[in-house]
């Protein structure tokens, strides 16, 4: 602002940097002494000078006004987003002329929050799972603001799938795994873990998939988690898995013609509370009999010149395990 001068047709601006350039704009129209300039260079401290012009000449320039514009918007944003605390570290090239920054996250609802610092960087705490945010970064400067740096889009870790359930196949000792969809997850690992330390995975970009690598006779420990290309979830709630018992293994029978009797032993079988032996003869006739974890049964009344087909099952009364191979047994004559 100026006070205008008698016999003026016109003033002249020049603004000089702090390098020495100058820049010369023409005011043509005033109103109660001042002139709007078009929009000027960024981060810059500008000496301003004025010189009036009448047809013929310029006068000699007014006194020098010194000020700064405002910060260029920040440039070279970086972000990095901790997948363990719920953090997002945000970054930015120094801007000359900022005094401070604010480094917002505005979210699809419109809800904000934000850091502010003197520094080059900040961090974002606490914040929600599953959430898109957009990016913007703004400096402030001593007399006005720069406008928002370009948008970036910040993606938190994904949130914790809920509701895990397990459904076992005896048929096949496979696991159908199934779970919640959770906010931000778009692809989803299970893991089951035995006593023992093997491990079987299954993953699937929908909520549910097959556990085919299970081991017989085991208590499994299974929980699923939910990744995005930069983070996984923690681990949900834990489900316990029986699999299905062992088959027995090293069968052995022998007949006794004196009592008309065929017993049956083996090993214990991981797994297995109970077993069931079916004994067939030479006709096609089947008899079983039930044993428990000693690890035998006895089948009478049989007859001699026999050869009896024997194969055991072993059982947790939920799930039977595969049979044995048939065991050949044949019966002398009877003396």
């Amino acid at each position: 602002m100026w006070e205008e001068a008698a016999g003026i047709k016109d003033y002249v601006v020049l603004a000089t940097t702090s390098h020495g350039d100058v820049q010369t704009f023409e005011c043509n129209s005033t109103s109660d002494g001042m002139c709007a300039l078009p929009p000027l260079i960024c981060s810059q401290n500008l000496t301003f000078t004025l010189k009036a012009r009448n047809q013929q000449c310029l006068s000699a320039p007014s006194n020098a006004v010194t000020t700064e514009t405002g910060p260029c918007s920040p440039v070279d944003v970086e972000k990095s987003v901790s997948c363990d605390n719920r953090t997002v570290s945000i970054s930015w090239e120094a801007i000359p002329g900022a005094v401070l920054y604010t480094a917002t996250l505005e979210n699809i609802n419109g809800d904000s929050t934000c850091c502010t610092t003197s520094d080059t960087g900040c961090d974002v705490t606490d914040l929600p799972c599953g959430e898109y945010y957009v990016l913007l970064v703004t400096a402030e400067g001593r007399t006005c603001n720069s406008s928002q740096s370009s948008g970036d889009i910040v993606k938190t870790v994904p949130c914790v799938p809920d509701n895990l359930k397990a459904n076992l196949s005896c048929s096949d000792n496979v696991a159908s795994m199934s779970w919640n969809y959770s906010r931000g997850g778009q692809l989803y690992k299970v893991r089951a873990v035995s006593p023992d330390g093997h491990v079987d995975e299954c993953t699937s970009h929908e909520n549910h998939c097959d556990l085919t690598g299970l081991r017989c006779g085991q208590y499994y420990t299974a929980y699923v988690m939910a990744e995005d290309r930069d983070c996984r979830s923690k681990p949900s709630d834990s489900v316990k898995i029986k699999t299905v018992p062992c088959t027995p293994a090293n069968v052995s029978s022998v007949v006794d013609c004196q009592t008309n009797s065929l017993t049956v032993s083996w090993p214990e079988s991981s797994g297995a509370d109970s077993y069931l032996t079916t004994v067939q003869d030479s006709n096609g006739q089947s008899t079983t009999c039930q044993g428990t974890t000693n690890g035998s049964c006895s089948v009478t009344g049989l007859g001699c010149g026999q050869i009896y087909h024997v194969s055991v099952v072993s059982s947790d009364g939920y799930c039977n395990s595969p049979p044995t191979n048939v065991v050949d047994t044949p019966s002398g004559e009877k003396d």
